[in-house]
């Protein structure tokens, strides 16, 4: 096999066993750090529904503590005005929501006003006489009619539980036919305490059809599908609607499957629960994600599920991977044919090498090669022309110098007793060189120790520079965490700018409920100053009611205030973490730009061992050629003193001499050193 072929062969298959190990790391790390991302963004995105849907019920809620704060201050009106005058309130905040079904209360016996016997039977009071009026909207208008079965277990969990509890309750839902349309709606109570003394409850009916619109509006990807369960496994909205208002384990298990019993544990608990199935009904593998939320103080959470199709949401990450296997396959191809042309440039001029040296060793010295890159093989071929050239040199001035050869031998002769003459005389000369050469050793091996030591410092440079360079990969990392970090940063932040929102919503409501509450007042002043002295104690109670809707209006004043600050000071926040990622980026820009340098570094460092260890192998090398040539100059200071015996026989020798010049003329003359002309 040619060396062009084998160079090219090896090439390819490094190139493609690097490309699919590389690839398979690739895509293992991107396949984890994916199903994080997914996971991420479904919880996210549950998180964010939940919210909304928790703020949307918190309205409410809201609506229901201010009425109840109201109604624990009942012993500052009179006694015989107190029913009237909550029933009232009560009835014109059922007016006033356009998604309130109803609201009622139900207060202990005798606590409201001590006459439960003297009312007993009367509108908005039971047989007991226990104030338990619920106002509720009819076609006729809003209508008052007297609770029944509040203090039965499971019917009256809306007055019960909290009576327990002490804390506020989100109940339901519940389909209830409200003149033959059936309606679905959630109650949320909160408890009436008078000195931390229970005095009975306030509750509103809420209907929550804007729940399920909510549920069909979540469409992030397509085929997503969502779900709203209560506490106690009721469905509230889905994204079949059929299945509201219907208990889940009777019919979810088409969409959990194997996970309902830990996922009916989680809704009761209140916990985040994933899981991923093939769900036939949908026809697709999807990945669900369940998120509670509690409203208010209450202690039972409702929980929203989002589903996502597994295809949908890896369709991304599965273009990103075809797209790097097509640009891996270019690359391979590219490298493929890089190595190709490479092995051919360089197995040619050594398939031309080996041409003319197979002329050469026939007897062609006036070949050349006729490559002019500039490269290894550029130098090789002007190296390689350069030596024929000197060869081709040589062989001519052999040549000449044979003819020469001859009649050097007659003059040897001649010249032996003058030689024998002055062989006395370089004795003395050598034995005066050896001399210097005792100081020349020495100083030879001072300078292979000093070269050492040189060859040493080079090598912990070596070393240091690469600890450098190892420090700078971690300062880069780093540094790429902190950029990481500070992006989650500003997403928190943005995350409290838009809680903000809400709570600017919640304090609107309220508004809303002061200037109602203010009216009211307004009302009554006007029916007390119209009822003469007789109306002068309620005139008190309308002037206290519209005191306190002023402090109302005064403390949101305040809190509007602090939440501009807060929403300014979020904005500059924003601005700043934001700046700081700027600065990051820059830094990282710098870090990049100094790995550079510290990779130059790294190789000059290296480039110096290199040539320190090699100057220390020539200062060995002269020392010990020192020590050669002191040795030689003995041994010739001893030959000099042979020599002169060895003259007589010069010539002898120089007949010997012309013989053999004769023959290197014959043996010189197959070699051709000039062109031959046309």
């Amino acid at each position: 096999m040619k060396i062009g072929v084998k160079f090219f062969l090896m090439i390819a298959v490094l190139n493609l066993t690097g490309t699919i190990i590389l690839f398979g790391i690739i895509f293992q790390v991107n396949q984890n750090r994916n199903n994080e991302l997914i996971q991420s963004e479904i919880t996210n995105l549950c998180a964010d529904q939940a919210l909304s849907i928790r703020n949307w019920f918190n309205g409410y809620l809201a609506n229901v503590r201010v009425l109840g704060h109201i109604l624990s201050r009942y012993e500052t009106i009179r006694i015989e005005e107190r029913r009237s005058l909550y029933s009232l309130m009560v009835k014109s905040m059922v007016e006033s929501e356009p998604d309130v079904i109803g609201a009622a209360m139900v207060w202990e016996p005798n606590v409201l006003d001590g006459l439960d016997a003297q009312y007993a039977g009367s509108p908005g009071s039971d047989h007991t006489g226990r104030f338990t009026p619920y106002w509720s909207k009819t076609r006729r208008g809003v209508e008052i009619e007297t609770l029944e079965g509040y203090d039965v277990p499971g019917q009256g969990e809306y007055y019960l539980i909290p009576k327990q509890t002490g804390k506020e309750l989100l109940t339901g839902p519940f389909v209830y036919p409200i003149e033959g349309e059936e309606r679905i709606m959630a109650t949320v109570t909160v408890p009436i305490k008078n000195k931390d003394r229970f005095a009975g409850v306030v509750a509103m009916d809420v209907g929550i059809e804007v729940i399920q619109r909510q549920v069909e509006t979540i469409q992030p990807y397509p085929g997503t599908v969502a779900a709203v369960y209560s506490n106690s496994g009721i469905v509230t909205g889905h994204f079949d609607p059929s299945r509201i208002g219907k208990l889940l384990w009777k019919t979810e298990d088409d969409v959990v499957g194997p996970y309902l019993p830990e996922f009916i544990a989680a809704l009761q608990q209140g916990t985040v629960f994933h899981f991923t199935r093939y769900v036939p009904a949908l026809k697709a593998e999807m990945r669900f994600t369940c998120f509670p939320f509690s409203v208010g103080d209450a202690i039972a959470p409702w929980s929203l599920m989002i589903g996502i199709p597994t295809r949908a949401i890896s369709a991304p990450w599965y273009r990103s991977l075809w797209v790097s296997l097509s640009i891996g396959a270019i690359m391979l191809v590219l490298v493929c044919v890089a190595a190709f042309i490479l092995a051919r440039s360089i197995s040619q001029p050594i398939r031309h090498m080996a041409e003319i040296l197979a002329e050469i060793r026939e007897g062609e010295m006036t070949k050349r090669l006729d490559f002019q890159s500039k490269d290894e093989i550029g130098e090789i071929t002007l190296s390689f022309n350069a030596t024929l050239d000197k060869i081709q040199q040589l062989i001519r001035g052999i040549n000449e110098q044979a003819f020469s050869l001859s009649d050097m031998g007659e003059d040897m002769a001649s010249s032996a007793k003058a030689i024998s003459a002055t062989a006395h005389e370089q004795s003395a000369s050598v034995s005066e060189i050896v001399r210097t050469m005792e100081g020349s050793k020495k100083l030879s091996e001072q300078m292979a120790c000093k070269t050492e030591e040189m060859a040493r410092l080079s090598l912990n440079t070596q070393k240091l520079s690469q600890q450098g360079a190892q420090l700078r990969d971690a300062n880069e990392q780093m540094m790429g965490d902190i950029q990481n970090q500070n992006g989650k940063i500003i997403q928190e932040i943005k995350q409290v700018a838009d809680m903000i929102k809400h709570i600017k919503g919640a304090i609107r409501i309220i508004d809303g409920i002061a200037d109602q509450t203010k009216l009211i007042a307004f009302n009554a002043a006007l029916e007390a100053s119209a009822s003469g002295e007789k109306g002068l104690r309620f005139a008190v109670v309308a002037g206290e009611i519209r005191r306190f809707a002023d402090n109302v209006v005064d403390s949101t004043q305040g809190i509007k205030l602090k939440i501009a600050e807060v929403q300014t000071a979020s904005t500059a926040l924003i601005g700043e973490a934001l700046s700081g990622s700027q600065k990051i980026e820059a830094g990282y820009a710098h870090m990049s730009a100094q790995k550079a340098v510290f990779e130059a570094i790294v190789a000059i460092a290296q480039n110096v061992a290199t040539r320190s260890a090699q100057i220390s192998n020539l200062s060995k090398q002269q020392e010990y050629a020192s020590a050669q040539i002191f040795e030689a100059l003995r041994e010739i200071s001893a030959g000099l003193e042979h020599y002169v015996s060895a003259t007589a026989s010069t010539e002898k020798t120089a007949d010997t001499l012309n013989a053999l010049s004769q023959e290197l003329q014959q043996a010189i003359a197959q070699y051709r050193t000039h062109q031959v002309e046309a």
